[in-house]
């Protein structure tokens, strides 16, 4: 007999050691686009910053070249993670429930359905961050799976990726840090926008932190200078303060792969420069479902994003699934550059 089994016993709150739910470079892609079909296409118009011509008032206009524009289409890909519940699942002791807080099975269940479907949801939205940090990055978005085998390609200047060369890595002698955010800042203004923030792997934006540190702004948080208080909620992400008036993040971020194996949301060596006035949109669509269009799921509901759950069950188990077809579109690929910059 344990020591404690004659005692009195109060069971205190259950922990449930989950991390918070990733959406840093979420706020690069504000723009929401919820429809139905799942695939979207988008028109680009390029403009350049011409000048009117001078002519004389009794000379006639000069005829302008009309830019171009480009067209891209995409197919959306679909995420659909499930869970399974069983008979023994309903007769066993759930997380956290106790002799003292015993519920009725019926509503026992009901706990488990919305325990499975916030797993499904967190998995779907460490899956919508991977893409964003994979879009960002590459301008492409790779999606490999069941049934897939497939790169989105997003238009971005290939003069906006960049790789310092031996010499001049920001971990050599070479380096020269300082010219090399300002000409960051300067690529990114030739295509008129404004860079805001530079995001790296922690061990990659402290040795930045370390070569500007003297010329760093450390603004307290509680002063509101940062753009996305948001970011202080996510976990791995870190805020090392300004340096020309860009704000520079760590983000650690890590998830495990279909493999099970640790992965790293955003890449090793590199940073990307951000402006967070963009035209970037997150595109919600909806691949189709036969059971829900049939009537043949028992229940399922629907998220404002266009998340689709539903209850399949058989004769001894209840499935629940959850689906989404949603893809980040870099529709303003010059508004971000990547750089290469530890050896």
């Amino acid at each position: 007999m344990d020591k404690y089994d004659l005692l009195t016993k109060h069971m205190t709150m259950a922990v449930e050691d989950r991390p918070t739910r990733p959406s840093l470079f979420g706020a690069f892609f504000a723009r929401q686009d919820v429809h139905g079909e799942n695939i979207v296409e988008f028109d680009k118009k390029q403009f350049v910053n011409g000048i009117a011509p001078f002519v004389h008032p009794t000379i006639d206009g000069k005829p302008i070249k009309v830019d171009g524009y480009s067209n891209y289409i995409f197919k959306l890909p679909t995420m659909k993670p499930s869970g399974v519940i069983t008979n023994d699942d309903v007769n066993k002791k759930p997380f956290g429930e106790n002799e003292y807080n015993a519920k009725v099975k019926n509503a026992r269940v009901r706990d488990i359905v919305n325990s499975k479907v916030d797993d499904n949801e967190m998995r779907i939205d460490t899956r919508l961050e991977a893409m964003r940090a994979d879009v960002l990055f590459n301008a492409k978005l790779t999606v490999q799976g069941d049934g897939y085998d497939d790169t989105l390609t997003f238009p971005r200047d290939a003069g906006n990726t960049v790789d310092l060369g031996s010499g001049n890595y920001w971990d050599e002698s070479g380096q020269d840090a300082k010219a090399d955010i300002v000409s960051f800042l300067g690529l990114l203004a030739g295509n008129g926008k404004t860079g805001t923030h530079i995001i790296g792997r922690n061990s990659v934006v402290a040795v930045l932190v370390d070569l500007v540190k003297e010329e760093t702004d450390f603004r307290r948080v509680e002063d509101g200078f940062l753009r996305f208080q948001s970011f202080l909620t996510v976990s791995g992400a870190i805020y090392y303060g300004t340096y020309r008036g860009v704000e520079i993040w760590g983000y650690d971020g890590i998830y495990k792969d279909s493999a099970g194996a640790t992965a790293y949301m955003v890449p090793d060596k590199k940073v990307v420069m951000l402006s967070a006035m963009n035209e970037n949109e997150m595109s919600y669509g909806y691949a189709g479902d036969v059971e829900i269009e049939l009537d043949l799921a028992a229940a399922f509901t629907r998220s404002p994003r266009n998340v689709f759950t539903k209850l399949i069950p058989s004769r001894s188990t209840v499935e629940i699934e959850s689906v989404l077809t949603a893809a980040p579109l870099l529709k303003d690929g010059n508004s971000t550059l990547v750089a290469t910059v530890i050896s």
